[in-house]
């Protein structure tokens, strides 16, 4: 695999775990203030 493929893959995969923190962070921030009473969103 050359450096420039390998350099993807780790962006890729360093992308893929960024997401999946970003997505836990808006189901948390999200889901409190339903859970609070306050404000809150259909979603949760």
């Amino acid at each position: 695999m050359s450096p420039t493929a390998a350099d993807f893959t780790a962006r890729e995969g360093g992308a893929r775990v960024l997401v999946v923190v970003a997505v836990e962070v808006v189901v948390v921030v999200v889901a409190r203030p339903g859970a609070d009473g306050r404000g809150g969103c259909s979603i949760a």
